[in-house]
C-alpha cells in the first residue's frame, strides 16, 4: 500500500497516538502478531482505522474512509506535537511554562503555530507540572507549612512568608478553599496582597508561581471579621487615656484567633469620651502589626434603660432633637464610624436612622424594648442589623415577636436585616442558636462581644465605668448575675456554632467571614476568597483551630511560631 509518514504523539490523556496526513489516530488494540490498531480521533463517529507494524513505523493496513466533519489541520497536529514534546522532555521547573514554550519556538520549530496554540501549550505544561506536584506534596510532612521558591532556594521552613518582592506570585497548594459556599480542593494564588486568577496569569501573562506554599491539607478561608468587640487582653476601648495603643494591642492579639478585620466597639459612655475616642480611632488596613480597622461600632448611648444590659444607666441618652443630639454626643465628624446601635422605639429614631445611613453608617437596632412594628419601621428607614440577637431585647412572644420577628417579617426587604449572635454557649442557648440558624442562616453574623476580660485570669477587672468579675467562662457586673459581655474568641464562636447547629464547616465559617462583609458592604475586598479581593485569609485544621493568619498575603501569625 502507499507509504505514508507516521508521527508519534499522545492523546490529551497521555495514551499512545499517531498522526498521519494531519489526522490524529488513537491506539485501540494490539494484535497477537504485535501489530497495533489505531482509529481516527478527529470525530467520534469516524470509523477510519490504520494498522501499523509492531514498531509503529510502517502502515500495513487501512480500513474504511474518513467520515470526519472537520478537515485535518497540520497546524493543530504541530500544536499537539509541541505539547507532547514539552511534557516529555522538559524538567525545567525554574522557568515559567510560557518561557519554556518560547524557548522551544526560538529554535525555529513549529513556526506555523498561532498565538492560541502557544497559550494552550503553556497551560498544558502548567497542568502537567501541577499534577506532578502532588507527588512532591505527599512527601512533605503535613502540618508543617513548607515554602520554596521555584528556583529551588528555600525561603522558610517555619511558614514565614514576606512578600518583599513587588509582583511575586505566591501559590498556596495542598489545601481546601471556601469558595462559592463550597469547600473545594484547589490552589490559592496571591500577588501584591491580592487574590488572583491563575488562568489569567498563564493565558494572558504567561507566568507561573515564584513561591509555592504547601499548606499541609489545611482549610483556607477568608479572615474572620468581628463587628462587635469592646476590648480584650485587659484593654477597654472606652478608655480614653491611650486609645491608640489600646486598639493596637487588641488588633495584634486577635490575629492569633483568625480575626483580620474588626470594628472596635464603644459601649455607652459620656459625650467627652466619644469626642476623644471617635476622632482618634481611624480606619486602616491590617498588617503584621495587627488586624485592620473597619470603623468604630458605637453601641449606645441612645438605647433603652430597660434593656441596658451592662451599660451605665446614668449615661443613656435620647435624641428628642433629632440628629443634633447625636452629633452633640458623638461629635460632628463621624467619618471613623461604621456602625451605630440604637433603640428604634426612641422618638425621632426614623429621622436619625436615615441621616446616619446617608453618611455611610450602618444602623443596628438593639438594647431595645421595641415591638415588631417599630422594628419594621426602623428597617424600612435604613437599619440593616440587629445587635446580639436575643440579648438586651424583648423575648419572643407569639402575639408580638419583637425585634426577633424581623427575621421572618414580610414587611421588610428580603435581604435585611442581618443579625449578630454571640455563639459562646452562655449568651445564647444552643437551642436558640439552632432556631436562629434554621430561620435565617443567610443573615447570621457571629460576633464575640468580647470585653477587656478576654484573655485575662479570673477576678475583678474594670469595664467602662463599672467593675466586672470573671467567674469561669463568664464575666458579670460585680455583685450581680448581669453579663458584661463575652470572653470568647471568634475562633471559639465558630467552633461552637458548627457543633451546636450541625451547620457544617462552610456555613460556620461564612458566618464569621462573608456574612459580616456582606452586612458592611465590603465583599468586593473582604470576607471571600474571590479573585480581586484582599489576600486576608487564615489556615485552619479540621477542628477549626487557627493554624496561621495572613493579611495582604503576608504571614502575620503562626501557631507553629507561637508554641
Amino acid at each position: 500500500m502507499e507509504e505514508m509518514e507516521v508521527k508519534h504523539t499522545e492523546t490529551n490523556r497521555g495514551n499512545k497516538a499517531i498522526i498521519v496526513d494531519g489526522y490524529v489516530y488513537r491506539k485501540i488494540n494490539t494484535l497477537k502478531n504485535g501489530n497495533i490498531v489505531y482509529i481516527c480521533s478527529v470525530s467520534k463517529t469516524c470509523k477510519k482505522s490504520l494498522t501499523t507494524d509492531s514498531d509503529g513505523i510502517n502502515i500495513v493496513k487501512s480500513r474504511n474512509q474518513h467520515s470526519c466533519k472537520n478537515e485535518p489541520s497540520e497546524r493543530k497536529a504541530e500544536a499537539r506535537q509541541l505539547r507532547v514534546r514539552l511534557k516529555k522532555q522538559t524538567q525545567d521547573y525554574i522557568k515559567s511554562p510560557a518561557a519554556v514554550v518560547k524557548s522551544a519556538l526560538s529554535r525555529g520549530e513549529d513556526s506555523n503555530l498561532e498565538d492560541r496554540d502557544i497559550r494552550n501549550a503553556s497551560m498544558a505544561l502548567y497542568r502537567h507540572r501541577r499534577r506532578n506536584l502532588v507527588t512532591v506534596i505527599e512527601s512533605i510532612s503535613p502540618p508543617q507549612v513548607q515554602i520554596e521558591r521555584v528556583d529551588g532556594h528555600t525561603i522558610s521552613q517555619n511558614g514565614e512568608v514576606k512578600m518583599s518582592t513587588l509582583g511575586s506570585i505566591f501559590k498556596y497548594t495542598n489545601c481546601r478553599l471556601i469558595r462559592g459556599s463550597d469547600l473545594i480542593t484547589d490552589d490559592l494564588w496571591v500577588r501584591d496582597g491580592i487574590i488572583v486568577n491563575p488562568e489569567e496569569i498563564f493565558f494572558q501573562e504567561r507566568l507561573s508561581a515564584d513561591v509555592v506554599v504547601d499548606c499541609g491539607g489545611a482549610i483556607i478561608c477568608a479572615g474572620f471579621i468581628d463587628v462587635q468587640i469592646n476590648g480584650a487582653f485587659g484593654e477597654d476601648f472606652s478608655n480614653t487615656d491611650n486609645i491608640e495603643d489600646c486598639v493596637s494591642k487588641v488588633a495584634s492579639g486577635i490575629l492569633a484567633h483568625g480575626v483580620t478585620s474588626f470594628c472596635p466597639t464603644i459601649v455607652t459612655s459620656s459625650g467627652s469620651t466619644y469626642k476623644q475616642v471617635v476622632p482618634r480611632v481611624k480606619k486602616r488596613n491590617g498588617s503584621e502589626e495587627g488586624s485592620g480597622i473597619l470603623g468604630l461600632h458605637l453601641e449606645g448611648p441612645f438605647i433603652s434603660k430597660e434593656k441596658k444590659g451592662a451599660h451605665d444607666v446614668d449615661l443613656i441618652q435620647t435624641f428628642n432633637n433629632g440628629m443634633s443630639d447625636v452629633t452633640n454626643i458623638y461629635g460632628d465628624d463621624l467619618s471613623n464610624v461604621a456602625i451605630v446601635t440604637l433603640a428604634p422605639e426612641l422618638e425621632r429614631s426614623a429621622e436619625v436612622i436615615r441621616e446616619l445611613v446617608s453618611r455611610g453608617i450602618k444602623v443596628s437596632v438593639g438594647h431595645s424594648v421595641a415591638n415588631l412594628i417599630q422594628g419594621e419601621e426602623a428597617v424600612n428607614s435604613g437599619a440593616t442589623f440587629i445587635t446580639h440577637l436575643f440579648n438586651a431585647m424583648l423575648p419572643f412572644h407569639h402575639r408580638d415577636p419583637g425585634l426577633i420577628g424581623l427575621l421572618t417579617s414580610k414587611r421588610v426587604p428580603s435581604d435585611v436585616p442581618f443579625y449578630g449572635v454571640i455563639s459562646d454557649g452562655i449568651h445564647t442557648h444552643p437551642a436558640a442558636l439552632r432556631i436562629a440558624y434554621r430561620v435565617d442562616q443567610r443573615g447570621m453574623v457571629l460576633v464575640t462581644d468580647a470585653i477587656s476580660a478576654m484573655g485575662l485570669p479570673e477576678g475583678e477587672h474594670r469595664f467602662g465605668s463599672q467593675t466586672m468579675e470573671i467567674k469561669g467562662n463568664r464575666a458579670v457586673i460585680k455583685g450581680t448575675q448581669t453579663l458584661c459581655g463575652s470572653i470568647a474568641t471568634m475562633e471559639m464562636c465558630v467552633q461552637h456554632l458548627r457543633k451546636s447547629t450541625k451547620c457544617g464547616t462552610v456555613r460556620a465559617l461564612e458566618a464569621a467571614t462573608f456574612h459580616p462583609a456582606h452586612f458592611l458592604g465590603i465583599t468586593d475586598r473582604k470576607g471571600t476568597l474571590d479573585f480581586g479581593t484582599d489576600a486576608d485569609f487564615i489556615l485552619l485544621d479540621d477542628d477549626l483551630k487557627v493554624l496561621s493568619t495572613y493579611i495582604g498575603g503576608e504571614l502575620v501569625w503562626s501557631r507553629q511560631d507561637s508554641e
